[in-house]
């Protein structure tokens, strides 16, 4: 990722993913897995948690420490070489947004 993000003219900074594997994600608190099941016909897998519960701890940290925009990427997100462009645009934009979500259309 450091590799990635070095000539895209963005400060990054690395955090710590919650592993979904390292505890016993299908239990606790914060995940029902009735509902889930009921509404997308699934369970969420472990690694899938782990990312929810990764990202609410981003948006707990942006609140905390009074952090206005931030981009969150996956570890593995391959950007593409129009990526900061796409980004400013977004941020240049009239749009009333909360959230962005970039993926990739097979």
């Amino acid at each position: 990722m450091t590799q990635r993000l070095a000539g895209t003219g963005f400060n990054f900074q690395f955090f710590e993913a919650v592993d979904g594997h390292s505890f016993d994600a299908h239990n606790t608190p914060e995940y029902d897995g009735k509902r889930r099941r009921q509404y997308f016909g699934r369970d969420l897998t472990a690694g899938e948690i782990g990312c929810l519960l990764s990202h609410r701890a981003l948006y707990k940290k942006m609140l905390e420490e009074n952090i206005e925009r931030a981009l969150i990427l996956e570890d593995d997100t391959i950007l593409t070489d129009d990526f900061p462009q796409t980004v400013a645009e977004i941020l240049a934009s009239d749009l009333d947004w909360d959230i962005f979500r970039f993926l990739k259309w097979q």
